[in-house]
């Protein structure tokens, strides 16, 4: 009983640092960019993405008398095709390290990575 209740939670972390992180396809194998990973990092293990973009996000905004105060931040988007099957990974990059990974639609193409 122990045995199967170890190995239930062994998967259950499992699928949780997976949510955080893209599996790329190399020639030797494969490699995992997880979340704090620098930007260098991740195009060293999955190469240069399909597509990149630069974006600003409103974070917070106040009211003060006759101004509008509101702090924006940059951050880069990087678009890794997977392949047949699977879904487009979109990378979020903030001051040079990854912070979140989200799915987007479905690829096309060979597989390379999930």
């Amino acid at each position: 009983m122990k045995k199967v209740l170890l190995l239930l939670f062994s998967f259950s972390f499992i699928s949780i640092v997976q949510a955080d992180c893209i599996r790329c396809k190399t020639d030797s194998g494969s490699e995992l960019a997880c979340t704090g990973a620098s930007k260098y990092e991740i195009i060293s293990k999955c190469g240069r993405p399909d597509y990149y973009e630069t974006v600003t996000e409103e974070k917070t905004g106040s009211i003060s008398g006759d101004s509008i105060n509101v702090k924006i931040e940059v951050v880069e988007l990087l678009y890794y095709n997977c392949g047949e099957g699977q879904n487009i990974r979109i990378l979020k990059i903030r001051g040079g390290e990854l912070i979140s990974i989200r799915d987007g639609d479905r690829s096309s193409g060979p597989i390379k990575c999930w």
